[in-house]
């Protein structure tokens, strides 16, 4: 899945209402929903989500909406999510599968090296966590 112009379009959003209000209320939601969120205000860029089996469920990204989800999960997506314009959705079979891809333009977005042509969001998110 080529993610190229979706992250150009996310990362263009007026950020301001997602990075201290939105993120929040969807992280909440998705407490509300029984999952368990990992997320440590100013040390981290990501939220994992897990079930109650520490699966990874998704990978929420705080520096700008977009949530990458584990496709099984997508039904305890609610109207919640789906109000919030802002937010991007992306679902996988496997977010642990290097199914993405962008192109090396947007190597700039990222301080650490992510091998654009084969990623995981699993991938993704490590590379970006503390960014």
């Amino acid at each position: 899945m080529d993610l190229t112009d979706i992250i150009n379009r996310v990362v263009k959003l007026d950020l301001s209402n997602w990075r201290f209000n939105s993120f929040f209320i969807t992280t909440d939601e998705f407490k509300r929903k029984g999952l368990n969120v990992s997320f440590w205000e100013n040390e981290e860029n990501w939220a994992s989500i897990s079930n109650a089996d520490n699966i990874t469920v998704g990978y929420l990204w705080n520096k700008y909406p977009l949530l990458f989800i584990d496709s099984r999960y997508l039904s305890l997506l609610s109207d919640t999510f789906n109000e919030n314009n802002d937010l991007t959705i992306i679902s996988a079979d496997a977010l642990h599968s290097d199914l993405f891809r962008m192109d090396d333009d947007l190597m700039i977005l990222f301080d650490s090296y992510i091998n654009l042509n084969s990623f995981t969001a699993e991938d993704l998110w490590f590379g970006t966590n503390s960014k």
